[in-house]
């Protein structure tokens, strides 16, 4: 069972980090920062999807953890630009 979910943990830490970087892309008020917003999200997620090996995320999953923590913020960074009158 350990092992099964070590291999999935990427795979289930990228889907928490899609909806809180779809949400930061969602709720941007600023077109132009929307489209910068979604290139920055790709890039963010194609580090999830880099090897298809079993075990290859063991060693910095918990890096992976940590980002996805830090992704929390981006939603109301983004809600609070919205609020400070920042549209287009």
């Amino acid at each position: 069972t350990r092992h099964i979910l070590s291999a999935a943990m990427p795979w289930f830490l990228a889907g928490i980090a899609s909806y809180y970087l779809t949400a930061w892309i969602c709720l941007e008020p600023v077109w132009k920062r929307k489209i910068l917003n979604l290139v920055i999200s790709c890039a963010i997620l194609r580090i999830f999807f880099l090897s298809d090996t079993p075990g290859a995320y063991n060693e910095f999953i918990w890096i992976l953890t940590l980002l996805v923590i830090s992704f929390r913020m981006l939603p109301a960074l983004a809600v609070q630009r919205f609020k400070a009158g920042k549209q287009d």
